[in-house]
């Protein structure tokens, strides 16, 4: 495994959209001596699915960031800013929001201790920003529109065949590792979601279930 390498992982259905966000990736500032590549991903069959073959396909990279197609990258510096979060061996993944403690329903936004912010299309949704004396926050789950890990563990795709909860149970995978699950400080978004997407449907309620029955017990 590379420890000069990082990969961005994108499941890809969207080609004007992915276009959109290497744009944004190429103008990303790499360290020296740090090398960075994109992988996309097309028909997956899940989130899951889609990101256990990009984990496997970068295998030689230590770093890995698994985003949206539909995100735009701001912040410059991530790589760097990434690189000085995972200095820490105990921290294993990376979000951009999340929260402290999940709630019995699994939905991370409904819990306690909400941290961070990403900015959605023209306007930025501000959930809350930790404190300026503490540059990072430790929480039980963060949101899969972008994640950074520096430690490989598996995509459970063998249990979320869908297109959510995908995050949340990456987070606990991590927890139940022994690994932090941590969210940097922001003072302004670091990344632009132009998604539309709607959590409705018979999707998510059902990989709300499978994911209650298989992690409840994580928190």
């Amino acid at each position: 495994m590379d420890p000069h390498k990082i990969t961005f992982i994108m499941c890809v259905n969207d080609e004007a959209q992915f276009r959109e966000a290497v744009l944004y990736l190429r103008h990303l500032w790499i360290p020296s001596g740090m090398t960075a590549e994109i992988l996309p991903i097309g028909g997956a069959s899940s989130m899951c699915a889609g990101y256990e073959q990009g984990r496997l396909a970068a295998a030689d990279a230590k770093y890995k960031v698994y985003m949206h197609q539909d995100v735009l990258v701001i912040r410059k510096n991530l790589i760097e800013e990434l690189l000085q979060l995972f200095a820490d061996p105990r921290v294993g993944l990376i979000g951009l929001a999340g929260c402290e403690q999940l709630p019995p329903s699994g939905i991370w936004w409904d819990g306690q201790g909400l941290h961070n912010k990403v900015a959605h299309a023209l306007r930025a949704e501000h959930i809350s920003v930790p404190s300026e004396n503490v540059p990072k926050c430790r929480v039980q789950a963060v949101d899969g529109v972008l994640l950074a890990t520096q430690y490989d563990i598996p995509w459970r795709a063998d249990l979320l065949t869908g297109w959510h909860f995908y995050d949340i149970s990456i987070s606990q995978e991590y927890r139940g590792q022994g690994y932090e699950v941590m969210l940097p400080r922001q003072d302004e978004p670091w990344i632009i979601h132009q998604t539309k997407h709607s959590m409705a449907g018979e999707d998510y309620e059902e990989q709300r279930q499978i994911f209650l029955q298989a992690y409840r017990r994580f928190y």
